[in-house]
């Protein structure tokens, strides 16, 4: 969880794609481990907030930079 909230919020400076990479891989982890053993394991919300703030940011980085990639092809084209 803390390392998908660090992605939103580091993600504008840098290591936000980074941050956000680990959260899901972690919360992906945690969520295995609490589902394979719920009674020693907890923290369900935490997993799934990792997970859901670590996509969104992946998703928001990837659609960044296809845009980034089209603007540049377009004035590439222009020229």
């Amino acid at each position: 969880m803390i390392l998908g909230l660090l992605s939103i919020s580091f993600g504008w400076i840098c290591g936000g794609p980074l941050f956000a990479i680990v959260a899901v891989i972690l919360g992906a982890v945690a969520m295995m481990q609490i589902k394979s053993n719920p009674t020693q394991y907890t923290g369900k919300p935490f997993a799934l907030v990792g997970l859901i703030t670590g996509g969104l940011i992946l998703l928001f980085n990837l659609a960044l930079m296809l845009i980034w990639i089209v603007v540049m092809i377009i004035g590439a084209a222009s020229r």
